[in-house]
């Protein structure tokens, strides 16, 4: 019996417009990402990496192509029928902006889950002591350092049990023994079934993958 995917974008194309100019950010780009697989994405800035990761998660609509996870079509579908997959199936952690900025850490995992529709206390009890947040689950993301800021974006990407991660540079702003604490809980993620797909420019990062996909110019190239 064939193992679902967490991941299957075939042919995306994406199409900016500048004045009477067209820009392809995208050029039929096809990605998978099999469930227990860590996968690298790289390339320099402006290769297209941002706008694939919108469009993989459903925040962007591609102009041409599919995207799949878990099986099911992202694509296409009414914006609330996207969120719901989102907060369903899919973990995000972006360079900023992962954190409700009124709330409490505790309270950001707790609506993760309650828009994921499901109420995990141990899954929440589990994830800020991996990440060795527990202090500081009354904080405010602004009583946060940039460390500890990003592990708790962490902890809310993966409240849900997701069946994908998708993370930007999830160790662009940390020091070195955060950046292995984050890795280590990746990899561990993929090791209990979840695919992850990071975008990065980290040799580190990449390092930990099992395969590593290159863009240039809105295209894969190796």
């Amino acid at each position: 019996m064939a193992v679902t995917a967490a991941l299957d974008a075939k042919r995306l194309y994406r199409f900016f417009h500048a004045g009477d100019d067209e820009v392809l950010a995208l050029r039929g780009v096809s990605l998978t990402v099999g469930a227990g697989e860590i996968v690298a994405v790289t390339g320099p800035s402006g290769s297209g990496k941002s706008t694939l990761l919108a469009c993989l998660a459903g925040i962007d609509e591609p102009d041409g192509g599919q995207v799949r996870i878990g099986g099911e079509v992202m694509t296409r579908r009414p914006e609330r029928r996207r969120a719901e997959l989102r907060a369903r199936s899919v973990g995000l952690l972006f360079q900023t902006d992962n954190l409700v900025s009124h709330l409490s850490l505790d309270d950001n995992l707790v609506v993760a889950q309650r828009l994921g529709g499901r109420l995990d206390p141990a899954r929440r009890d589990t994830l800020v002591e991996r990440l060795g947040l527990q202090s500081r689950r009354a904080a405010r993301p602004d009583q946060l350092s940039g460390g500890e800021a990003v592990r708790a974006g962490l902890a809310v990407a993966l409240a849900n049990d997701p069946a994908l991660v998708i993370a930007d540079e999830p160790t662009g702003e940390v020091d070195g023994a955060t950046e292995r604490r984050i890795l280590e809980l990746l990899i561990d993620e993929a090791a209990a079934g979840r695919g992850v797909l990071l975008a990065t420019h980290s040799q580190e990062v990449a390092g930990v993958a099992d395969r590593v996909v290159a863009l240039l110019d809105g295209e894969v190239v190796t």
